[in-house]
């Protein structure tokens, strides 16, 4: 799993892309000389798996600025996320100098490169900018361009504006028309779309059945979202990862390592030690952090990083 940093919110958690575990094993075993050494030859894995390393102190002192400089190399060599992550580091202004003009600029790539949530990050850093330089219309631009990428909270994003008397750029009736008949075609990522209106608009009976169809289709976000949707109410959430632990599994079988996480939690509460450690290694090796944190609290230590 290349991990995205939180820019936003359970957006990133939910789209997260995948590698094999296998992959993703060998590229952490391999020492911070090892992959400068090959990031320098042109690696651009090796200059994201550095900067990961960069970022949250894994077998080196954690430098921001170094993460920051190698999110720009590997985003140079056409990583997608890496172009997020730069993205996110000029927004907040870790390691660099804060420059929501140069964030946009990383942002967009992202976009342009087929990332829903580099676009969605750049609509939010639009948004963001002060007055005399924000620009409404681009920003909704963008985040009906990350809609059409297939994140459903863009999508969202999109109706509630609308609903607010934003100038949208589709109005919601059109849109889950178009989102029906797609989904009725089998595009899986259209079913999710449609779920979210539906859901926004109160009919959680159907967001549920619509996600169902996704998640049996193969779609991870449709079971993700599926598993998140049982597990809302915190004071019945052990009954409500039962009735989500096979949606959940079908996304971790996926890649998505925040449901490999979810799924881990919910062993660990059964003390099913051994299923939960599998989990959180498969959420770590994906390189999502809690995934890692989780392994401190098993019998075992997690395994070693050089």
């Amino acid at each position: 799993m290349l991990k995205r940093l939180a820019f936003a919110g359970l957006l990133a958690a939910v789209a997260m892309g995948a590698l094999p575990a296998s992959a993703q094993m060998t590229r952490r075993t391999k020492t911070p000389l090892n992959l400068q050494k090959e990031c320098d030859a042109g690696s651009t894995a090796s200059c994201f798996e550095l900067a990961l390393r960069f970022d949250d102190g894994n077998g080196v002192v954690r430098d921001a600025a170094n993460a920051a400089s190698l999110y720009q190399r590997a985003c140079e060599g056409g990583d997608v996320i890496g172009c997020y992550n730069a993205g996110v580091k000029y927004s907040r202004g870790e390691g660099v100098a804060t420059d929501p003009g140069r964030a946009i600029e990383l942002f967009q790539r992202s976009c342009d490169l087929g990332d829903a949530l580099g676009c969605v990050g750049a609509a939010l850093a639009h948004e963001r900018q002060s007055s005399g330089t924000r620009d409404s219309a681009r920003a909704l631009e963008l985040m009906q361009k990350a809609c059409n990428l297939g994140d459903g909270g863009a999508c969202g994003r999109l109706d509630a504006r609308q609903r607010k008397g934003a100038d949208i750029l589709s109005d919601v009736s059109r849109s889950a028309q178009a989102y029906k008949k797609a989904c009725e075609t089998g595009d899986l990522r259209a079913c999710v779309r449609l779920a979210v209106l539906f859901d926004r608009l109160g009919d959680a009976t159907k967001a549920a059945e619509l996600l169902q169809r996704a998640c049996d289709g193969g779609d991870a976000t449709g079971c993700l979202s599926l598993g998140f949707m049982y597990s809302k109410d915190e004071e019945a959430v052990m009954v409500a990862l039962t009735m989500s632990a096979e949606t959940l599994k079908k996304a971790c079988e996926a890649g998505n390592a925040v449901s490999c996480n979810e799924l881990g939690t919910f062993y660990a509460k059964l003390n099913e030690t051994e299923k939960a450690r599998a989990l959180f290694e498969n959420a770590c090796g994906f390189g999502y952090q809690k995934g890692c944190q989780a392994l401190g609290t098993t019998p075992a230590n997690a395994p070693a990083t050089e």
